[in-house]
């Protein structure tokens, strides 16, 4: 693949806290979470 894939952390109620870029080489700015 050529994109960058994301890992979102989910709390219990399926709400994200936390995302980031797989390969943080790559990474771009990425909005705050609500």
């Amino acid at each position: 693949p050529t994109g960058n894939p994301l890992l979102i952390d989910l709390d219990d109620n399926l709400k994200p806290v936390a995302v980031r870029y797989l390969d943080a080489d790559r990474a771009r700015d990425l909005p705050a979470l609500p």
